[in-house]
């Protein structure tokens, strides 16, 4: 859920300025922002494989000292 559907769902009043001016951002950004949380991940299926690889090591990130 965005940010600003989380807004109006827990006070319905709330507008997207007075949003845009509790965060100190552009109205643009705002925008900006939330139609790339509502994409999906291009990168999703890489980013599963990469998790799946770590778990599989044993969660090591580097060699031991």
């Amino acid at each position: 859920m965005a940010g600003g559907e989380l807004a109006r769902e827990r006070c319905p009043l709330a507008r997207l300025r007075d949003v845009t001016e509790t965060l100190s951002i552009p109205k643009s950004t705002y925008l900006d922002q939330a139609a790339r949380a509502a994409r999906a991940d291009p990168k999703a299926a890489l980013r599963a494989r990469v998790r799946a690889s770590f778990e599989a090591s044993g969660a090591l990130t580097a060699p031991s000292r």
